[in-house]
């Protein structure tokens, strides 16, 4: 429980989201949207202090500027692409619930991809320690 690293962030966001679930006015969605993106830009500074540290000095100032780039360029396009789907569909709940559709799928998607990955890596760690035991009989019983 508690608010500690990388819980309270995403407590204000899914907050905000739930927040923004409550009606259809345009204050709910203004106040939603701002607890969102107090949730989101807490978690935006995370990742990209995350991503300057693995990498080399020299390396680093070209990936952070390339990583703020492609995320500064995706939100405009979710931010303009946003405004025609509300249009289209004339609801902030029929919207919001497209939005939490979505931010689910990438969710269960990053979540598939981290276990894979955590296989892969426990698969590898396995088949180096059985290639440093052949030959040593002290672990047979």
């Amino acid at each position: 429980g508690g608010w500690g690293p990388g819980r309270g962030r995403a407590r204000v966001s899914s907050f905000g989201g739930g927040f923004m679930l409550v009606g259809d006015s345009l204050a709910l969605f203004l106040v939603g949207m701002t607890l969102v993106g107090v949730g989101w830009n807490l978690s935006f500074v995370g990742p990209s202090t995350l991503v300057s540290t693995i990498h080399t000095p020299t390396e680093r100032a070209d990936v952070i500027g390339f990583n703020d780039g492609v995320m500064l360029q995706t939100i405009g396009v979710f931010a303009l692409t946003g405004s025609q789907i509300y249009t289209a569909i004339n609801s902030w709940r029929v919207f919001n619930s497209i939005l939490i559709g979505i931010s689910t799928l990438s969710a269960l998607a990053a979540a598939a991809r981290s276990v894979r990955t955590a296989r892969r890596g426990r698969s590898k760690n396995y088949a180096a320690d059985e290639r440093t035991n052949e030959g040593d009989d002290s672990n047979l019983i």
